[in-house]
């Protein structure tokens, strides 16, 4: 993929926050604007996700932490292509190492 080319010669993935709006009200088809730009469309508020989406290559999503309005942040790992099983690997021991979800358990799933 020619976006994503020259980063594959230091890295088996690129990963990065990705986030331009926190989680909004149901009730709101999207956020009009964010940090004061305009979001013309539903899809502008997530186009920082558009390039791995399209790019036909695996992505995951892990959770990294929360805002100070404790609404949950994530970090998107892009693999290589057809490295779909590596990068479940990754996800996998990313959540091994940190206990992510039995760390910080949504209170829908606490008892």
């Amino acid at each position: 993929m020619p976006y994503f080319g020259s980063q594959w010669s230091f890295s088996p993935v690129i990963s990065s926050v990705r986030i331009s709006a926190y989680a909004f009200d149901a009730n709101i088809y999207w956020p009009r604007s964010i940090n004061g730009a305009t979001m013309e469309t539903y899809h502008r508020w997530m186009e920082v996700v558009v390039p791995a989406s399209l790019s036909a290559l695996p992505v995951i999503n892990v959770p990294v932490g929360f805002s100070r309005d404790r609404l949950p942040m994530g970090l998107q790992v892009i693999g290589k292509h057809h490295a779909d099983f590596s990068l479940l690997q990754i996800a996998y021991a990313y959540e091994q190492a940190t206990h992510w979800v039995s760390n910080n358990l949504p209170p829908l799933l606490q008892a």
